[in-house]
């Protein structure tokens, strides 16, 4: 197995963004493409949602989802509820 290292400036991510990257860069991962070209800083707020979206509803999370669900049947953003 050959080694590869992708290098990027630090200044491409802050240092509360660096997982979120990090799980990006696995998740896309080529090493025929720049994956700076694919998404950048403005996108982090998306990914974030995606993500925890993601590890809410997978089938591994047996936690009770009606209240989440629920919310949406009624037209509510759960993620901007008090």
């Amino acid at each position: 197995m050959e080694l590869f290292y992708y290098y990027f400036s630090t200044s491409f991510f802050c240092n509360v963004d660096c997982g979120v990257f990090a799980l990006k860069f696995m998740e896309l991962w080529d090493r025929n493409v720049d994956l700076r070209d694919m998404f950048d800083h403005s996108d982090i707020p998306n990914i974030r949602v995606k993500l925890g979206v993601d590890l809410f509803f997978s089938k591994g999370n047996c936690i009770d989802k009606s209240l989440v669900t629920n919310l949406y049947k009624q037209g509510v953003d759960p993620r901007v509820s008090n």
